[in-house]
Parts: structure tokens; sequence; C-alpha cells
């Protein structure tokens, strides 16, 4: 043998080697050393290249063993080194008695014989040796002292992960040698059969397969070729094919496997009495589990007063169950393929499916009630038409059209129920009631505990039609649980709900819901895209071996999950901690932006929802629709009232310095609107636009003239300055000449400085004017564009409205400019550049959510903008990405990624840049509204009116600014009672192993595996304490310190609540 070092030499010509390594580093003289700026995945293939024909030499020399036809090293007269085993490490060739000998416990290995006359190895069995003819059970692989005849040989197939072996056994004829079966099992093989067994697998070659299968979804059929392959990778048709005997094995195998790891074969049932017998689901540690996570039931005294809280609608997530539906039509199964001699199923009733008897039996009366009342289920939502457009022919050819799954809320599976033509209600009923019994109420004290505390949740993608009815289904078809189902409160996923009516985001929201924290509901699909894989293999396989694919594969995805619930949780609850912190800063920013009104605002009831006459739900977190004006009034009234303010200012023409400065600052603004029109006519060259340039030139021209005039007489030293400005040839670029376009020693020189106190107090009111007229802007803006996506339609409407929203950009964009120039000409008179007052504005600024539209998808994690929040700071969008923490890593920290573009301008300095058209606007402008087209009759709108328009804007802005901070503060609580849930599952799991492990001395097997899974739990327990630990908590040992840590954490914001004028306890309660 060669030693490893010599693989990489000789070196290639072309490789030259590294200079001496620094101490520490590799001093290998041949392992070359990528360079600094080297991509190190170009540096492994270049170094590939380089010793590329030297490994491909060194590949080939395992064909022929340099020792081979050598005498044996037994020393054995007439014994050849012609046997090689080329699985074994540094095998050296040797005699097949060697072989024999050296294979005993690995009779499995291929024996690769020399063949002189072919000139290369021939692959065989150990069996077909020279010197044996079997492979002996029991010995330790020596020949049975017992055993003397030929007959006790039987031909046998043995898969192992090596390949498929046709070979021969000699079973043990000893007293005490057990069955054929027993015996197979001893040596770790699986037979295919039970009375007198031909075929056997390794059990190293089951669990491969079940590993690879649930990983990549690779099929029986496929594993088994592969294995022919391996056997011969020509003539692979000419091996044994045990698919069929394999597919047998692998089903029994499993049922075993899920046994022992849910403790059956320990008789765990006995230590959980409330759970439903012989359970075959992996459960979630986060969810409540009276008696086992949550103290509830063994220690009701003492918490008594703490249910005095969890009884108060704030606090019902801290003892809430959150379950999601979601349908899966991939699921189906074909007719044709039902073999009703394997139609069995070893988990039916113990798993994911309930009993299909009872199932049938429940959905022929659900059904017939529902014939009878109503042919076809509809949804009330008239946006959503999944239901309704069901096309049934998609389902010809299947018995089963796919499956309905009841989740948590951290997407571990509960039930399953499969569906016949469609997704009806009553599959989902069944759904729900098969995994309330499986996973909840499987006695009598759970039932009641239920009911007394425990508040539950559940998001549908279609709640608004399946929620309407649903107390009534439960009444006639499942009345059990007719008193649990009247306490569920309903919800829509959060990306789902966008697809429907705005009505439904008002009733069926989270971000809306008191105690529903950030419940988005869309990890509801996340199993879907593992589970679709295997749909190809279930949909052809008969109904009982369907049934146990998916409890299989859905065990493995609730497993992994397990496994991982702590480096989600402490994701979560970082995200959670930092989210709460910013959303409470924003709404008390705005409580103290709109403190005149927040004190009315905060009677209002939160829960609040009902219809008004035109069938629109209202709610605090809604627009009225009542009396708003149009898209067209709101237009022209803005326009109105910028124009009238306007010319009162080009009016004043007396003779006074206060006059002449605030004429000023109208010059300023038409100078602005000039460079933009300017600049969007030299990259349109639209007529239009050089027809409104020509009529803002020739008005302002006039004011100009005006304004000089006067200047000229209040400030005679400034006529060599006017006289050059008039040689100016564009207006745009003249200068004002007023004291804010002088440094400070000009000003004094020319005895400015009286006139430049002046124009910094105008100069300072002219700015929070430009302030409030942006707000007026982005919100006009903003319900433009929202009333365009949703109304418009057709090219003459959307010619239209495109002008207007063209329009109302240049006005927004044009304000902003202004504002920025005025802000210019104060830090010239001696504004602080540092002053928080007034700051530079941009985009950015001017962020607000459409609080005319529906919440949007991730509105949560974007900020308002500094206009909107008193100056709260930074505004741009940021999505808090913890880092995604292993079980083993000892960090914390945060990373926060920009998820929008940053603008392409930035609105400030003279003269000052205004966004391009196809700039971002304000985050979720495009929201849809409706309310438009409930006003027919045009009108005149008056000041009043407008300003009642832009307060319900604000009064909207401030409820869903405050649903934002409580909803994260309730995700932030529930976070931290899930994490205690979760290490007071895996501890009280440990104990229940460690307990089994104890009552078996006498089966040291049993024991042993007992306390493997024991101590594995336990280990589990301890990582996710320490990294509960790393998210900054370790003295909260139960349910009790969570809940007294949130009852502070509320006391600290009602405390804020004093501060800004609101009552500490919110009267709405």
């Amino acid at each position: 043998m060669q030693p490893l070092s010599a693989l990489l030499h000789p070196l290639p010509p072309t490789f030259v080697p590294p200079p001496a390594t620094p101490s520490g580093a590799s001093s290998n003289p041949t392992e070359p050393t990528p360079k600094q700026d080297q991509n190190p995945t170009d540096s492994v293939f270049s170094q590939f290249e380089m010793i590329k024909a030297r490994m491909a030499e060194l590949i080939l020399d395992h064909y022929c063993h340099p020792n081979v036809g050598k005498p044996c090293q037994c020393g054995q007269p007439d014994a050849f080194a012609t046997v090689e085993c080329r699985e074994c490490w540094y095998w050296e060739p040797s005699c097949a008695e060697c072989f024999i000998q050296g294979h005993m416990n690995t009779p499995t290995h291929w024996a690769e014989v020399w063949d002189a006359g072919r000139g290369y190895s021939v692959r065989h069995d150990i069996a077909s040796l020279p010197g044996t003819s079997w492979i002996q059970l029991g010995h330790r692989g020596e020949a049975c002292p017992n055993c003397f005849e030929d007959g006790l040989k039987h031909d046998f197939i043995v898969v192992d992960t090596n390949g498929v072996h046709s070979t021969r056994l000699r079973f043990c004829t000893c007293n005490g040698s057990g069955t054929y079966v027993e015996q197979l099992l001893h040596a770790r093989l699986f037979p295919s059969t039970f009375v007198r067994p031909r075929t056997a697998f390794t059990f190293a070659v089951l669990k491969v397969f079940q590993v690879h299968h649930l990983e990549s979804a690779e099929s029986a059929m496929a594993f088994i070729t592969s294995l022919r392959h391996l056997s011969d990778g020509f003539f692979f048709d000419d091996i044994a094919d045990p698919y069929d005997q394999f597919r047998d094995a692998v089903k029994m195998w499993q049922i075993l496997t899920s046994e022992r790891r849910y403790g059956h074969h320990h008789n765990i049932d006995k230590l959980l009495p409330h759970r439903p017998s012989q359970d075959l689901t992996v459960r979630c540690g986060t969810c409540p589990e009276l008696g086992i996570n949550t103290e509830l039931k063994v220690q009701r005294d003492k918490y008594r007063e703490i249910l005095r809280y969890v009884l108060v609608s704030l606090y019902l997530h801290l003892f809430q169950i959150r379950l999601c539906a979601d349908g899966n039509f991939h699921a189906n199964h074909l007719i044709r393929h039902n073999d009703l001699s394997r139609n069995i199923s070893f988990t039916e009733g113990r798993g994911l499916f309930p009993y299909a008897r009872l199932y049938k039996a429940y959905m022929d009366k659900a059904l017939g009630l529902v014939a009878a009342e109503n042919a076809k289920e509809k949804t009330t939502c008239s946006f959503l038409k999944a239901v309704n457009k069901q096309d049934t022919k998609k389902f010809i050819g299947s018995d089963i059209s796919g499956v309905v799954s009841i989740q948590c809320a951290y997407g571990f599976m509960i039930s399953l129920v499969n569906l016949d033509k469609g997704e009806k209600f009553a599959s989902t009923d069944y759904a729900l009631f098969h995994a309330l019994i499986q996973r909840f109420l499987a006695d009598p004290e759970s039932l009641r505990s239920f009911l007394e505390v425990i508040d539950p949740l559940l998001s549908y993608d279609i709640s608004c039609a399946y929620a309407a009815k649903i107390l009534q289904r439960f009444l006639d078809n499942l009345p059990e649980l007719e008193p649990v189902i009247s306490r569920f409160r309903f919800l829509i996923p959060l990306l789902h709900i966008q697809n429907h009516q705005d009505n439904c985001t008002y009733l069926f929201s989270s971000a809306y819901l008191i105690s529903a924290g950030h419940f988005h509901g869309e990890q509801v699909e996340h199993p879907w895209s593992y589970s679709n894989p295997f749909a190809g293999q279930a949909r052809q396989m008969n109904h009982g071996n369907r049934i146990d694919l998916y409890n299989e594969v859905f065990g493995y995805w609730n497993f992994k999950k397990f496994v991982n619930t702590p480096a989600l949780l402490y994701n979560e609850l970082v995200r959670a901690g930092k989210l709460r912190g910013s959303k409470i800063e924003a709404f008390f920013k705005l409580c103290c932006l709109y403190r005149d009104k927040v004190h009315s605002w905060d009677m209002e009831s939160r829960s609040r929802r009902v219809k008004g006459d035109d069938g629109q739900v209202q709610s605090p977190y809604r627009q009225s629709t009542s009396n708003v004006p149009s898209q067209t009034r709101i237009f022209n009234a803005l326009v109105a009232d910028q124009e009238s303010s306007t010319d009162e200012s080009k009016s004043s023409t007396q003779a006074s310095i206060i006059s002449m400065l605030n004429a000023s600052i109208s010059l300023r603004k038409s100078q602005l609107q000039l460079k933009e029109k300017l600049r969007f006519e030299n990259k349109h060259h639209l007529a239009q636009t050089t027809a409104e340039i020509s009529t803002i030139r020739h008005s302002a021209s006039k004011d100009m003239k005006a304004f000089r005039e006067v200047q000229q007489k209040l400030f005679p030293q400034l006529e060599e300055c006017i006289l050059k400005q008039g040689l100016v040839t564009n207006l745009e670029d003249q200068l004002l000449l007023t004291p804010a376009d002088f440094s400070v020693e000009d000003c004094l020189k020319m005895n400015l400085d009286s006139a430049a106190l002046i124009e910094y107090r105008l100069l300072e009111g002219a700015a929070y004017d430009a302030v409030s007229q942006v707000r007026v802007d982005v919100r006009f803006l903003s319900a433009l564009l929202g009333e365009r996506s949703a109304n418009d339609s057709g090219v003459a409407a959307l010619t239209r409205s495109a002008a207007q929203v063209e329009e109302a950009r240049f006005k927004r964009d044009s304000t902003i400019a202004l504002y920025n120039a005025i802000r210019t000409c104060l830090l010239r008179l001696g504004l602080s550049s540092s002053d928080s007052a007034l700051p530079e504005m941009n985009l950015a600024s001017t962020l607000r959510k459409n609080t005319a539209a529906k919440r949007a998808l991730g509105d949560t994690y974007e900020p308002d903008g500094m206009l909107w929040t008193a100056g709260m700071g930074d505004t741009r969008r940021l999505t808090y990405r913890p880092v995604n923490n292993t079980q083993h890593t000892d960090s914390s920290d945060m990373v926060a990624t920009q998820s929008s573009k940053a603008p392409k301008h930035t609105l400030s300095g003279s003269p000052p840049l205004v966004s391009d058209e196809n700039e971002h606007e304000p985050a979720h402008s495009d929201g849809n509204s409706g309310w438009v087209w409930a006003v027919h009759a045009p009108s005149k709108l008056t000041d009043e009116q407008v300003e009642a328009w832009m307060s319900e804007g604000d009064r909207v802005q401030w409820f869903r600014a405050e649903a934002e901070m409580l909803r994260w503060q309730e995700e932030w609580e529930l976070k931290l009672i899930e994490f205690v849930r979760t290490i007071c599952y895996l501890h009280k799991m440990s104990d229940i192993w460690s307990t089994l492990g104890k009552s078996t001395p006498n089966q040291p097997g049993k024991s042993a595996y007992a306390r493997k899974m024991a101590s594995q739990l336990l280990d589990q327990a301890r990582r996710t304490e320490k990294i509960f630990e790393q998210a900054g908590f370790s003295a909260l040992p139960t349910e009790n310190d969570v809940v007294a840590l949130a009852l502070a954490e509320r006391s600290k914001l009602y405390d804020q609540r004093s501060d800004v004028g609101l009552s500490a306890k919110p009267s709405w309660l």
C-alpha cells in the first residue's frame, strides 16, 4: 500500500510549492495554498485538476492488487492470494480459506476472486467460495456442532446496503437456539415471511432506506433497483429482484420502529393515561398539554390567581391553542390501485388519520344533512372563489381527491382526513374533531380544563365561509364538542386574506384580534412542500399502505420540527422583542403627535365590528366610508386649497419687508416647479408639459418683476445685485437676493440683519406649512393609487387616473423640494443642522401605511416615516432576521437587513432634487379601497370635509399602531411561555422514559433503550435552557413567572399611557 502522502506525488510540472507557512498553519509542502482573493470552490477544483491524472491511476490500481497470485500469508501449501475484499480497509489478497475466516462476522462483503484466465477479478458471494457452501447462523459464524445434514442448508436471498446476495444459510439446531425467525433476528436479519423464510434484509439496509426514503422520497422500487446495480453494474437484470418482499418488510419495520420510538413496547400508556391508547404521533412541546407542560391540572389552587388574569381578554394568549387548517389536492388516490389482499394499515386510528369506518359513517350522515339543506356550499366572501369554483373534472379517476389537515401554529401535523371530490366543510369539521380528541380532549378532566381556561384559535383560508355555520354543523353531527367549538375564534392567514374582500380583513385578521399575537397562519403550507414528493407513490398504493406512508412521512416531519423547536423559538423571541420595542416607541410618538385627539379615540371599543347600510364592516381599524369624498373631488379640493393660499401670498404687494419676504417664498416655489417641469420635459418631451412650463414661467415672470420693484425700493443697497440677476437668462436660476441668499458677513455689510430675523421667522412658519402640505399630498397620493388599482378599468379611466396620479406625485415631490429649499435657507440664517424639529426630508420620511386601504402583508415590519412619528428616527424598513441559532451556538446577535431599495434621489440641498416619477411610493400605497363609488353626486368639497377626511386617516393610523404594538407585545409574552412549556415538556418526557427504563430490570435491552431516550430528551432540555439564556432569560422556570413578567411589562405600558394623557388602564377593557 502506498502512503496517503504519496497521493500528491509527483508534483505536476506547473505547480510551484508555496513558501514556508507560519506557525500553526499547514506545513505540508505538497498542499496547494489558495490565494487570499481566490474563491475556495475554485481553489478545490484547481487542485483537483492538478492531481486528477494521478488520482485516476490510483483508483485503477484497485482493480488489480500487486500481491494477487502470490502465496497467501497463511503459509498453507497451494494457498494463493486470489481473493480480495474491497469493502474492508487495507485488506490484503488472501486465499479463500483466510477470506472466510476473516469474514465470519461480515459475511455480506463481496469476495473479488482473481480469474487468471480472464485477467480480472470476478465478484462472488462468500457462500460460493471453495471450502464452504453456507453462512452459519449462531456460534459466531463457526459451524454448528449439532448440524450434520445438508438439508439444513437453505438457498437464501440476503439484502444488505452493498447489494442483493443470492447465498445459502445454515440454521443452528442446538437446544434453545430458537426458531428460524428468532435466529435471523439475532443475526440482525429481518425475514420477509415468518414460515420457512427464504429472504431477509439486514437491519442496516432497512435503516438506510428509512432515512433515505424520508429525506429524499426515494421509492422502495428505486432503492431495490439501485441495490441490484451495486450487485452487478452490467448484468443487473440477472440479479434477484426482492422488491415485493422488501416492500412488506419495510412496512413491518416501520411499525416496529414507530411503536418502539413512541414507547409502546415499554407500555408508556400507563404513565400517560390522558393520551389516546397506542398513540403514534409526535407532539409539539409548545402546545399546552395539561399535566405535561402546564401545571393547571395538578396545581389548580396555586394557579387560581393566574387564571383570574388569564380570563381577561388581554392575556388569553398565555393559555391558548392555535390551530391551522388547510387542504392539499396533491395527496389524492387513484381508484384502480386498491389491492384488497394487502389493504392493511398498522397505523389507522392511532396516528393522524381517523378510523375509516367511523369517518365514513360520519360523512354519510353529514353530507345527507348538507344535501337536504343546501346542495352546494358557498362562501360568504364574494372575492374568494376557491370553494365555489372547484372543478370536479380534475377529480375524475380518483376515489380520494386529497386531504385536509389540522396543524398547530408551529406546523406540527395533528390530524388528516381524506377528501371526496373537493374540500367540504364536513371533512374539515371531522379533521378538527379528530385533532381535539387525539391531542387535547382524550379524557373528561382535559375537557373540563379546556373549557375553563384554554383559548382556541383556528386559522383557515376560508374561515369567512367555514365559520358561518360551524356551530350548527357540530350540533347536528358532533354534539359532544359543540361547547368547545363555541369558544373558537377564527382567522384567515395573512397572505391568503389579501385575496378576500376588505371586510374579511377586519373580521378575520390576527392583526386586529386581541390576544392573537403575530399568528400569521401561513406555516400551514410548509408541510406540503415536504410531503408532495411522496404523492406519486401514495396515489398508486392501496388505502392501507397510503395511510401508513403519510403517518410515517408526517411523523418524521414532526420529529424534525420537534428537534429544531428551540432554535426557532429563540429566533422568534428575539425578533418579537426587537419589534415590540420599536412598536411601543412608534405608538407613543403618535400619542404625542395627536395628543389633543387620542383621549376621545381611546374611548372606542377595539372589538367593534358592525356592518353598515352599504355592507361594509365598520371597525376602529378601518377608515370610515360615510360621507367620504370621491377621488376626483379630493383632487380638485386639494388643488383649489393650495392655489387659494398661493394667490393670497402673490396678491400681497404692499411696500413692506414682511410682505416682500413672504412673497419670496412663493417665488421659490415657482422656481422649483419650473426646474421639475423642465427635468420632466427633457425626459418625456410632452407638448402638455411644454405648455405648462410656459404658463408657469409667464406667471412667475410677472411676480418676479413686481417682487424686484418692491425689493429695489425697500433695499436700494441691492440695486447692483438686482441688475446682475436681471442678466440671468433663466428665471429659475435667478437668486431672489433675500437675506437667506447672503452670508452672515454680507448681511451685516448690507444692513440686512433685521430683515434676516424676519425672514427666519417667516421661513420657519413656511417650513411647518410645507410639512403639513406634504402630509396632505401623501395622503392624497396614497388614496389615488389605491383607488386606481381597485376601481379603474378601461383605457379612458386608466389614462385619466394616471394623469391625476402623476400630478399628485409632482405636487408631493415639489412640496418636499420646497421644504428642503426652505430648510437650506434657514441653515444659512442660523438653524442648527442637528435641529430635530426640522430635519432633512426625503421619501422615507413620508412613509405611512395607507389608512384608506386594508392592512397589507408585511405592514407590521414597515414603520411609518419621520413625518408621521414626530421624528422617531431612521424610517427605513428593517426586517429583523436573527441568526439561525443551532443547538450549540453561543451567539445571540441580531442581524438587521434592509429589505427595501434605497431611494434613487435625496431631496435636499440647493438647488433641491425631486424624485423621479418612478421612485418608490410609501409602502403599500397601492392598497385596495372601494369608498369612491359610494358617493355619486358631484359637489363642491368644503374645507371642513377635507379636514374631517384627513383626521379620519390619523385616527386609523393611531389605532393600527396600537394594534401592532399589542400584537408584538402578545407575541413576545407568548414566546416566553412557549419556551418554558418546551423545557417543561422535555423534562417531563425525560422523567417518563427514565421511569420506563427502571421498570424492566430483567430486560437490559429495553432498559438501555429507555435510558437512551431519557438522556436524549434531557440533553435537549438542557440545550433549550441554554438557548433561552442566550435570549436573555434564565430565571423563568414556571408559567407563573412568565405571567408575572407579562403583568409587570403591561404595567409599564400603562404608565406610559398616563404620561401621554391617556387613562392608565384602557377604558375599552
